[in-house]
């Protein structure tokens, strides 16, 4: 019971401390937490104006905190400087807050303006750290594991309090029937992470006079490092490079995920060297790793950019790829200063990363500028290879087979990249107010999914999906909900049974042991295709996927959910899997 006292008594201690030194930080913390919580309780008949407003708010009070944490940090080294420039810079930092609202939070729902914010983010949260240690360096890497142990046991705290208070309101509402609901579990969820866990972090932040000696290094990370950490880095430095030798010899070089394997392992060797800086000066270990691994990453990150290269000069640029291009460099300048500088100062890779992330995001040479740019231009490059470009302005194909799918495919990756990222705005040969739906209308086929897509053959998946509509079942008698299954489907009843043939798709009605009516639900998918084209999702009218049939004594009514497949290079269409409905009346 002591003991939990005086972790309460701490937690408070660390609360008054950061309101003291941080208040415009925990400020902004706590109108974060209320727009959040706000978000949660909106009833369902709230518009997705309000919705969108509240989110815009939260993101850009959020932003806030990591803004006021590097003011103030400025000012704690800053000398010279008095209450009225401290007034005077937070002002400012308010309408900068004010500005990205405005101008930069555009459609959230773009991945461009997602990937700005966190970028910003980055770049303020790293100033954070190395704001204290500009023109200085010793104990920076100690002031730095600080943080992160500060970091870590803000999150164990915050961890234990949220299921605290978790289990308190399940026991209540178990036991006392108290009225607990998903809202309440969110609404303590915010508060102990959006409020709490920055307010009790910020309460053991180093300050500015407090000196960092090599014996305040954490032994616990210091054996994580050093006994875990980087022999499993040597390990994979040593798979890497018989990988770099098998390309070597098979002469073919690689593409996909190699990229994030060697990006992401480049990353932590970086990290794993900032940590460990102080630890060289007593560890052989320590210092051997740093020495072989900044002049062993180079060459692999060299495979890394051709491999990269080979997907940009097929696809071109889009955000995601200019990122790896970016933060490789950023890690090969890195390793390359770590290289040739005899006393390097570890501020660089902060500072440098920071730098990096902003430019990434604002400029004509960020990765939205280059991007659009480069899309347009395989666009335009694409549609010029068959005629399809006239006065500035598309012309539409006279039939979707004369474009070969796999062009029509690209084409369609690229609008839907737009889509997802940008907008159809950017797209300088589209007509106003375009959408994936006048794909048909506009360019001659429709939408093609890359993932419906292989050498030998494209997908289709045809489906009532935006349409709702009740189909009438007047005059018949029998209803057979029909299997989406890769096995046989057979229902009988009454006399009738409907037997449908995964192998062949062939759905045969039989009354009295007589065949009354069959079909083949490929036939259909070939009529569809046809009309359609290729894609995921395709929804149609119901009309659309209804059959109709009638024999001597029966009447049927095939409905459709949806039917997918695949057409093969013979242009021959196949069902893989549908689901439908029959209907049956039995004639008098």
């Amino acid at each position: 019971m002591y003991r939990l006292l005086a972790l309460v008594k701490q937690g408070v201690k660390a609360l008054i401390a950061s309101l003291k030194r941080f208040p415009e930080s925990i400020a902004f913390a706590a109108l974060t937490s209320a727009a959040l919580i706000a978000l949660v309780h909106l009833g369902p008949g709230t518009s997705s104006d309000t919705r969108e407003i509240l989110t815009r708010v939260a993101m850009t009070t959020a932003l806030g905190i990591p803004l006021f944490l590097c003011i103030r940090l400025i000012f704690e080294r800053a000398v010279g400087f008095g209450k009225a420039h401290y007034t005077a810079v937070s002002l400012l930092g308010i309408i900068l807050l004010a500005a990205y609202y405005f101008l930069f939070l555009g459609d959230i729902d773009k991945m461009a303006q997602v990937s700005m914010y966190f970028a910003v983010n980055i770049a303020l949260y790293l100033g954070f750290f190395f704001i204290p240690y500009l023109y200085r360096q010793e104990g920076f890497e100690i002031y730095v594991v600080k943080v992160l142990t500060r970091a870590f046991i803000t999150s164990f705290f915050t961890a234990v309090l949220f299921l605290g208070l978790t289990a308190l309101l399940f026991t209540a509402n178990r036991l006392l029937n108290m009225p607990v609901t998903n809202k309440t579990y969110m609404t303590i969820w915010i508060l102990a992470t959006v409020l709490f866990a920055p307010s009790f972090f910020l309460g053991g932040i180093p300050g500015r006079d407090e000196k960092h000696q090599l014996e305040d290094y954490p032994n616990p990370l210091k054996v994580l490092l050093q006994y875990i950490v980087m022999p499993i880095l040597s390990a994979y430095t040593a798979i890497l490079y018989l990988y770099l030798v098998r390309i070597v010899v098979q002469q073919r070089w690689p593409v996909g995920m190699v990229a994030h394997l060697v990006l992401w392992y480049s990353v932590i060797c970086a990290g794993v060297i900032f940590l460990t800086h102080p630890l060289a000066r007593e560890s052989k270990w320590v210092k051997s790793f740093a020495f072989w691994i900044v002049k062993l990453i180079p060459p692999v990150l060299a495979a890394m950019f051709v491999s990269i290269g080979i997907r940009i000069r097929a696809y071109g640029f889009t955000e995601n790829r200019y990122y790896v291009v970016v933060l490789g460099l950023w890690v090969l300048g890195i390793m390359l200063y770590l290289n040739f500088s005899k006393k390097p100062n570890m501020t660089v890779l902060p500072v440098s990363l920071a730098i990096v992330a902003l430019l990434s995001v604002f400029g004509p040479w960020s990765s939205f500028s280059v991007s659009k740019y480069s899309q347009n231009a395989r666009l335009m490059k694409i549609l010029s290879q068959y005629d399809m470009i006239k006065d500035g302005n598309i012309v539409k194909a006279k039939t979707a087979e004369s474009i070969p799918v796999e062009d029509r495919a690209e084409i369609s990756s690229i609008l839907g990249y737009f889509d997802r990222y940008h907008g159809f705005d950017y797209v300088k040969l589209l007509p106003e107010g375009f959408t994936l739906d006048d794909m048909e209308k506009v360019f001659g086929f429709s939408y093609i999914y890359r993932g419906f897509i292989t050498p030998d053959r494209e997908f289709f998946n045809y489906g009532s999906y935006a349409v709702e509509q009740a189909i009438n079942v007047e005059g018949y008698d029998y209803f057979f909900d029909m299997p989406g299954s890769r096995l046989e489907g057979k229902i009988a009843f009454g006399g009738i049974e409907a037997t449908y043939d995964y192998s062949t798709s062939r759905l045969e009605i039989t009354y009295n042991g007589r065949v009354e009516y069959e079909t083949l639900l490929s036939d259909l998918a070939q009529e569809l295709h046809e009309k359609y084209g290729s894609g995921r999702n395709i929804s149609l009218d119901p009309e659309d996927l209804m059959l109709e049939g009638e024999s001597k004594n029966l009447r049927v009514k095939v409905a459709l959910r949806y039917i997918q497949g695949h057409v093969n290079e013979e242009n021959k269409a196949s069902v893989d899997s549908a689901e439908f409905y029959v209907f049956i009346d039995i004639k008098q």
